[in-house]
């Protein structure tokens, strides 16, 4: 009995005398679940090849999850005695579930055989959402305790809880955007994160402790736990590839970068993808060699990826090389060619006609004179990603033509296969072979386990036999080791040549599109090759998905005009589904605009990895913001709330417009450019800010932790939805101007219901 007293007085002390603490409790579970967010989201899409799909799925998992415990705390709250204690048990719970949550997705890529660089499927997701649920049942639970606490101090306690835990979500978002440290890795980072949030809830919890006292406690815990941490995931990813030794990890603003070992022989991945293999001369004599006999007398050449690697050394190799731009977007990859050979070989960017820059490649291009070069060589893994996708299309490809000049010639390759062409890897290179031809007037496809597009204008004079080539090597006194003339003939035989040329004429299918920055095609059909290889169900899934697409939006429409006729018909009664269905909507359009906005960042600005962070953090800033303007409308709920609804019409044509004008963002300052990317998606959060306390307010004050609990959780089942249809299915088969223009009239229903209540 002492006992509940006394913890009834603690809480009853914090709510009338210390509401600084309470404050800064609601703060750090901002902290602690964006940051936990976004630290699975970057380890789940360094697993996975930098994937997009697997940051929606992951935020989808996550949302599902935080919905969960957010609608099963709204219905137990009211019966706590002693909430303040509560929070802060639950706050200190998750403060430990931060890392073990991290620890817990790295166990699962070993015990589920998560091949690094693919999607995840099947078990693996259902594990995923197992390792989410605890940390998402938690930190659901916490925003209507929140509510419940709050509402003893101020008359719009949503609006307070809401604006908070969007201050500290703001707040890690954008320290872990600009600050990067290359030997703390992400599970470190968890560790610290979750230190801090455990001392906060023991300040909340323990008042008669000083809180000086209690920081400095945690400090010296951070000294003495963050080097074993680090040392603890260096091994646990080490594992993850238990034939290699894992030699060096570093974690850089565009991925996780691995230098592994294995008998001698140094590999180099990022994010799960394989960039270098020393001592690879079959595949160095192949991108130089195969590329620059393409040209009678390459002078001026551009080198996008494949920094590191003998493909540079073997291309300066031929004499009438006077220039090399070597294109790398992450300047972390040139200070790794010692760790590859040991220190053994000298860099090739040492030599003189080797000009190195960090920078994403097509940003670069748009800054390039017209007829510059003689060759443009992609050295990339072809386009597995939406940020790579954007390498391969129709815009792609015109200011490669514009760089070019009349006898110049574009080289990329992609993974293939020497004797057969199914249905998935003849849709991908159909649809590059397509998108190429809209462009250039020559276009030549060369057989073989990498199949090498060569493309130029009426001057150009690609070569596509063995003879043709090994007599231009010879004339450049070039004998390579391995690619000599009887494995050319073998590669290059006239039936393999008119297997995939009579192939191309053949299959001249409409059904194949052009690929698009908006509409990233060849990513889909990449993707369902690769899953078709590695794990045949996804593969099935996907093209049943993509099939299935049309009937899926022809239901959609036919459902949400039925229930705008109910909703209508019985519109004095309809109030809890109007606000209902209109929290739902701008959930999933919220969150698709996230999404989407990744998309557009990345193929203007480079890789998301880092813009991650940032992306949540202007995000939650625009979801704090929203929250206080929200404060200013107590007087006119009903009419303001039918306006922001307006406005959620309107917001996805803004996204729209920035796809459509792609050319003018690659004309402006980067600076500028970001400006007003950035702009938008601080527009965004402040829409979905104002938006949901008026929700709260709309369906009255009688028990407002309960309809914010309730209404929280229909806001994150919204946004996992979207999360899921908008990258997997609605970006690669319709594009990102139709899938924006879709999230405008998903909106347009609510909105009816709202004007038809006045």
């Amino acid at each position: 009995m002492r006992n509940r007293t006394n913890t009834v007085s603690v809480n009853s002390a914090i709510t009338s005398k210390k509401p600084v603490r309470l404050q800064l409790a609601i703060i750090a579970a901002g902290v602690l679940l964006t940051g936990t967010q976004i630290l699975i989201i970057r380890r789940a899409m360094a697993f996975a090849g930098g994937d997009e799909i697997v940051f929606a799925l992951t935020i989808a998992i996550w949302l599902i999850c935080v919905a969960l415990g957010s609608g099963i705390g709204a219905l137990f709250v009211k019966k706590l005695r002693t909430p303040i204690t509560a929070f802060a048990v639950f706050l200190a719970i998750l403060s430990i579930l931060c890392p073990s949550t991290l620890i817990t997705l790295q166990w699962i890529t070993r015990s589920n055989d998560w091949i690094p660089g693919v999607i995840p499927i099947g078990s693996i997701i259902i594990a995923l959402a197992v390792s989410l649920l605890p940390l998402g049942l938690v930190g659901g639970m916490l925003f209507p305790l929140g509510c419940r606490i709050m509402a003893k101090l101020r008359p719009d306690p949503v609006r307070k809880v809401y604006l908070l835990e969007a201050v500290g979500s703001l707040l890690i978002g954008i320290l872990l955007a600009l600050v990067f440290f290359p030997h703390v890795s992400g599970l470190t980072q968890s560790v610290v994160i979750g230190i801090a949030g455990f001392c906060v809830a023991a300040i909340l919890l323990f008042t008669q402790i000083p809180w000086w006292l209690i920081t400095a406690l945690g400090l010296c815990a951070e000294i003495v736990l963050v080097p074993m941490f680090n040392q603890f995931d260096f091994k646990h990813i080490s594992a993850l590839r238990p034939v290699s030794s894992l030699e060096e990890l570093l974690e850089t603003p565009y991925g996780l970068l691995e230098v592994r070992d294995w008998q001698g022989q140094r590999t180099i991945y990022e994010n799960g993808l394989l960039l270098a293999v020393s001592d690879d001369l079959p595949s160095a004599e192949e991108s130089a060699h195969l590329s620059l006999t393409q040209h009678p007398r390459p002078a001026n050449v551009l080198w996008i990826g494949g920094a590191l690697g003998e493909g540079i050394e073997e291309a300066l190799r031929h004499p009438s090389l006077q220039r090399m731009d070597l294109v790398e977007l992450n300047p972390a990859l040139f200070d790794l060619h010692g760790a590859l050979y040991e220190n053994s070989k000298e860099p090739p960017w040492n030599d003189s006609k080797v000009k190195i820059y960090s920078e994403d490649g097509r940003r670069y291009l748009n800054n390039i004179a017209s007829d510059y070069y003689d060759i443009i060589i992609l050295n990339l893994p072809g386009p597995r990603t939406a940020r790579l996708s954007k390498f391969y299309t129709l815009e792609a490809f015109k200011t490669y033509r514009r760089c070019l000049n009349d006898s110049g010639v574009l080289v990329f390759s992609i993974d293939a296969a020497s004797d057969f062409i199914g249905e998935d890897l003849g849709r991908l290179i159909s649809s590059l072979y397509k998108t190429t031809q809209s462009v250039f007037d020559r276009t030549l496809v060369i057989p073989g386990q990498k199949a090498f597009f060569v493309a130029g204008g009426e001057e150009s004079s690609p070569l596509a036999t063995a003879s043709e080539i090994t007599t231009r090597l010879r004339e450049r006194s070039i004998e390579p080791l391995y690619w000599d003339y009887y494995r050319l003939e073998e590669r290059l035989s006239t039936a393999h040549v008119n297997q995939i040329q009579s192939f191309l004429e053949r299959n001249r299918n409409p059904d194949v599109k052009i690929n698009r920055d908006s509409a990233p095609l060849s990513f889909f059909y990449q993707q369902t090759l690769w899953s078709q290889q590695v794990s045949g169900g996804l593969s099935g899934v996907l093209k049943k998905l993509r099939q299935m697409f049309p009937a899926l939006v022809k239901l959609t429409l036919a459902l949400c005009v039925l229930l705008l006729i109910i909703a209508l018909i019985f519109r004095r009664r309809s109030r809890n589904l109007t606000v209902h269905w209109a929290v739902l909507v701008v959930g999933l359009s919220g969150i698709s605009l996230e999404f989407l906005a990744l998309i557009v960042y990345q193929i203007h600005y480079g890789s998301g990895y880092k813009a991650v962070a940032l992306l949540v953090g202007i995000y939650m800033a625009g979801l704090a913001l929203g929250a206080v303007i929200s404060g200013k409308l107590n007087h006119i709920v009903e009419r303001a709330f039918r306006w922001i609804q307006a406005g959620w019409v309107v917001l996805p044509l803004g996204l729209a417009l920035m796809a459509v004008l792609s050319g003018l963002f690659y004309s402006l300052p980067p600076v500028i450019g970001m400006a007003i990317f950035f702009s938008y998606m601080l527009l965004v959060g402040t829409m979905g800010g104002i938006h949901f306390p008026l929700a709260v307010a709309f369906l009255g004050s009688a028990r407002p932790e309960r309809h914010a609990g309730l209404l929280y959780s229909v806001d994150l089942i919204g946004a996992s939805l979207g999360g899921l249809i908008i990258s997997v299915l609605a970006l690669p088969l319709i594009g990102l101007t139709a899938s924006a223009i879709g999230l405008m009239f998903l909106n347009i229903p609510p909105l009816i219901l709202l004007v038809a209540r006045r």
